[in-house]
């Protein structure tokens, strides 16, 4: 059918939009007619011919597609000259001569396959499942695998393959590890109410559903065989499913849920159901609780993290640089001979194949000058070595070991630390991180790395002290990676005042007792918070978890020299008593851990000085309470089996004498029971004066010699002791007397504190009425 067109001037664009119009209709009506009927175009005497693609795992013959079929109308004499192969008919759908997918097998499980139903069994039992309703072949290749294979199939008929290979690794992972479903039961104002029962006739279990939305209407789900179910001993509102088959762990979590579904309201507003929260399998779940918790992260920093990629994408004109005589041809060739390694095995290879070129790129030679030396008055340049520097020394552990080799290796580090006091300045920053990740990979005490250890610390202290709390987290992450050797511990204790006491206060302020000295005060007379008062994630004074994980484990790695430095740190600090309240807040059992492992280390290591503090600090009570929360980490209840053991072989042979000594001799005296009982002040009394000939008195004088500002509670108990022991021993006052405790009383009777007044008034009236008797 030919159509003939002619332009017509006078009629112009109009007729040019009418003879579109009539190609288009002509078009749809050719569409729809047979392959046969239609003429083929001058231009295309060839019929297109769709290009045939194989699907993965399938082969397919190319004559397949091109044999004629003797049914259909032939081609008109237009093309008689087309040979009959190259005509495919359009309807014809692709076949794929053959499809396979493969399934390895563990070796601790047996798969049996007859008649198309398949059998698995393995450790946790036996499954099976019927497949006669898919035509598809299996065939075991070699032992340990299985073929699933279909022939001159379709495309659905593949797909058939993946879902059969699918179906059988979820029995083998049923036989071998199981599955286990996790239900939480959410509601707004009516608790949901669940009891689990297992019937004894037919042996499945049945879950009771009580109070849901407040219906009095009782909700029965009997779980598929094979599943077992538990209310959670470890989470509140939560039911675990678990079984070997999915598909009847699955359902039966589906039926719990769709028979706690709201109808009739508006589900925008009436959330309330039992709803899946977690899925995983039962021997994972039990490897996990056999090994302790992965740590919190040690990572950098995000703002470290951040300004590290900028200067590593920051371009740099390094020709211009050697033009300028900033670095030289060596120092380029190294430099650019790792940056374009990115892979750190490459950068390995790169820097090991030439240690002593990159120890004198870093720390330079005699008659070579290190690229900082050399390019010192080029910040970018500066910037990005040290960023390169950082990131070699972990990819690379023999770099460092090449740099601390050089005399000093430090030179031209040390004065970078004190580059600008600019706090924007990146190069300190910078700096340190290279040298601690130098120091901490080196494992080096020679005399220079003791030389620069100060310095640095004194830099790493200045941002503990820092309000951002992002600085700190550097700073206290580096501490950490620091501490690696007696040496470097012993140099931070010895920079105490600059190294440890900012990190007693961030503890202090996590532990919501402020770090103005009032410490002690608050715990000691109960006025410490007993839980958490920061927002999510932190803890008292908004102190993240993050920085407080880092800053216990800075004390932890310094508990190692507890036999050194434990009687002068619990002095200085009260940090068994700050220890014991952060016990009582402890959110995380990565961060409980920590605390009684420093604990252990301290009091395992000064017994004698500490273990009373411990007690006086109600530490045994509090240990029994942990006990018996629900625990997973292996190594934080072996240490607190060790440390309830420790104060349990302490206090069964003490005295109330004994507690009342260890008590003065902490230096802090609380109300106990002995100070305000008449039977323990008659019994031992003689007894405390003649304590190594007279120490506790001695020691009750030079508590009463301080002002106690925060606490004035102690000079009442004193005073109270003090009267106590003269009303007692009236003969030995003179022995009072000559200490300065009875001038002592005498000034605080004007003490700004009423029960100061009060108990310092009562213990002079005992001086007073002997003096008269006398």
């Amino acid at each position: 059918m030919w159509l003939k067109l002619a332009f017509c001037p006078t009629i112009g664009v109009q007729c040019g939009v009418a003879l579109r119009s009539k190609l288009h209709a002509l078009r749809r009506r050719t569409s729809q007619v047979s392959w046969g009927s239609l003429p083929l175009c001058s231009r295309a005497r060839e019929p297109y011919l769709p290009k045939i693609i194989p699907q993965r795992n399938s082969t397919y013959d190319r004559r397949t597609f091109w044999r004629p079929d003797p049914q259909r109308p032939t081609i008109p004499s237009q093309t008689s000259r087309q040979s009959p192969s190259r005509q495919p008919p359009p309807d014809v759908k692709m076949k794929y001569i053959h499809s396979q997918e493969s399934l390895d097998i563990p070796q601790d499980v047996k798969v049996h396959i007859k008649s198309r139903v398949v059998t698995v069994e393995g450790p946790r039992g036996k499954l099976v499942k019927d497949l006669s309703h898919l035509a598809v072949n299996f065939s075991q290749p070699q032992k340990g695998t299985i073929n699933i294979e279909i022939h001159h199939g379709s495309r659905k008929n593949v797909a058939t393959l993946r879902t059969v290979r699918t179906l059988i690794n979820n029995l083998v992972v049923g036989v071998t590890k199981g599955y286990k479903y996790k239900m939480r039961y959410v509601y707004a104002h009516f608790p949901i109410n669940v009891n689990v029962e297992k019937n004894s006739e037919t042996g499945l279990y049945e879950v009771e559903i009580r109070n849901f939305i407040g219906e009095k209407l009782v909700r029965r789900v009997v779980m598929r065989a094979g599943v077992d179910v538990e209310v959670s001993k470890a989470q509140k509102d939560e039911l675990v499913l678990s079984g070997n088959s999915l598909e009847a762990v699955s359902q039966s979590a589906a039926d719990i849920q769709q028979i706690c579904k709201v109808r009739n309201k508006d589900i925008r507003k009436f959330l309330d159901g039992m709803y899946v929260s977690e899925k995983g399998n039962i021997v994972e779940d039990q490897v996990a609780l056999s090994h302790p918790p992965p740590q919190m992260s040690i990572d950098p920093p995000t703002y470290l993290a951040s300004l590290q990629s900028n200067i590593r994408q920051r371009p740099i004109p390094w020709d211009g640089a050697v033009r300028a005589g900033t670095i030289t041809e060596d120092h380029l060739a190294r430099i650019r001979a790792v940056d374009k390694a990115k892979k750190p095995e490459a950068r390995k290879e790169i820097v090991e194949g030439d240690l002593d070129g990159y120890r004198s790129l870093f720390v330079g030679e005699p008659g070579k000058p290190s690229v900082l030396e050399s390019a010192g008055k080029q910040a970018n340049v500066v910037q990005f070595v040290l960023v390169l520097l950082a990131d070699l020394l972990p990819s690379v552990p023999s770099l460092a070991k090449a740099l601390i080799k050089n005399t000093d290796p430090y030179k031209h580090f040390l004065p970078l630390l004190a580059h600008s006091n600019n706090t924007e300045d990146p190069i300190p920053l910078l700096t340190s991180t290279a040298l601690t990740k130098l120091m901490s990979l080196a494992l080096d005490e020679s005399q220079a790395t003791r030389n620069a250890i100060p310095v640095l610390l004194t830099y790493l202290s200045g941002l503990a002290k820092s309000s951002d709390a992002g600085l700190q987290d550097i700073a206290v992450q580096e501490y950490s990676s620091l501490l690696f050797g007696h040496v470097s511990r012993q140099q931070f204790w010895n920079q105490r005042s600059e190294t440890i006491s900012p990190l007693i206060d961030i503890l202090k302020t996590a532990a919501g007792i402020g770090s103005n000295g009032s410490s002690s005060a608050s715990i000691w007379s109960g006025n410490a918070p007993s839980r958490s008062t920061g927002f999510e994630g932190s803890l008292g004074g908004g102190v993240g978890l993050q920085l407080l994980y880092h800053v216990l484990l800075v004390v932890w790695q310094l508990s190692f020299e507890a036999d050194e430095i434990g009687d002068d740190l619990n002095d200085e600090y009260d940090i068994v008593l700050l220890y014991t309240q952060l016990l009582r807040l402890s959110p995380k059992e990565k961060t409980t851990r920590l605390i009684v492992s420093t604990l252990y280390n301290l009091l395992e290591k000064n017994q004698k000085s500490l273990l009373p503090t411990a007690v006086l600090a109600r530490l045994p009570a509090l240990l029994e309470n942990l006990s018996g929360r629900h625990l997973t980490d292996p190594d934080l209840l072996e240490d607190v089996q060790k440390l309830k053991e420790l104060l349990e072989e302490y206090t069964k042979t003490k005295t109330t004498f004994d507690e009342y000594v260890a008590e003065v001799e902490s230096g802090h005296l609380r109300w106990s029971p002995p100070h305000r009982s008449q039977v323990f002040w008659a019994e031992n009394a003689r007894k405390i004066l003649e304590h190594e000939n007279g120490q506790v008195p001695r020691k009750l004088a030079d508590i009463m010699k301080r002002p106690w500002d925060n606490d004035k509670q102690v000079l009442a108990i004193a005073c109270n002791d003090v009267g106590a022991l003269v009303k007692e021993v009236p003969e030995k006052r003179y022995q009072l007397e000559k200490l300065g405790l009875k001038t002592r009383v005498m000034e605080l009777m004007g003490d700004a504190d009423e029960h100061v007044r009060w108990e310092s008034l009562k213990a002079l009236g005992g001086w007073l009425k002997y003096s008269f008797d006398g």
